[in-house]
């Protein structure tokens, strides 16, 4: 599958996931934004990055910067520019919301098995 069936996959499936759950989704007019959706909770709007998720050793793991390597630049982190990352892990079906501020600059991990030396200690459970 090409990148970008993917990422369309991954926000169709979490918008999908967003209006089950009620919330109200908004959608940019434009692709030149930082942010793919913007939620509304109940309680005002977020701005929200849709990232595809891959599953490796118990871990979803997923990109928190942009690349802008195509257009002679490096990496962009999301940080002040949205509130949420919505990821959706394609290996499980399954769908996540993690605030900007709990994830690194360049790759988020949410763990959904326990580790297998029973850290807690810097541990994000999904």
């Amino acid at each position: 599958m090409h990148t970008v069936e993917k990422g369309d996959l991954s926000v169709a499936m979490l918008t999908a996931k967003f209006l089950q759950s009620r919330f109200v989704v908004l959608k940019p007019m434009s692709e030149l934004s930082r942010y793919d959706l913007v939620i509304d909770r109940g309680q005002g709007f977020e701005r929200v990055q849709c990232k595809t998720g891959r599953l490796r050793s118990g871990v979803v793991r997923f990109n928190t910067c942009s690349s802008m390597a195509h257009h002679g630049g490096g990496r962009k982190a999301y940080a002040g520019e949205i509130e949420l990352f919505a990821v959706y892990c394609p290996d499980n079906y399954q769908c996540y919301l993690v605030p900007v501020e709990a994830v690194g600059a360049a790759e988020g991990k949410l763990r959904i098995e326990p580790p297998k030396n029973n850290q807690s200690s810097g541990v994000r459970m999904a």
